[in-house]
């Protein structure tokens, strides 16, 4: 199996948008990915701020098997 998982730092003005869009996406890869067998969304808290992750399964894994990326948009609060 694979596991892809992200971590999201989300600005907490930005809360309800990043859910609207992470539960889309969810839904979305559940039912368009034929290989997407679980699309869970967790929550932490860390240093008083909301942490989220996303975990992916899948039953293979890519080409290149170790992908580290860090990605800002809007709703991040990182630069």
């Amino acid at each position: 199996m694979y596991v892809v998982t992200v971590e999201f730092d989300v600005a907490p003005e930005s809360r309800e948008e990043f859910l609207a869009a992470v539960r889309r996406q969810a839904q979305d890869s559940l039912e368009k990915e034929a290989d997407c067998h679980r699309f869970d969304v967790c929550k932490i808290v860390r240093d008083g701020r909301e942490v989220f992750y996303l975990y992916e399964l899948y039953p293979i894994a890519p080409r290149s098997t170790r992908i580290s990326l860090r990605i800002t948009s809007p709703l991040s609060t990182r630069a």
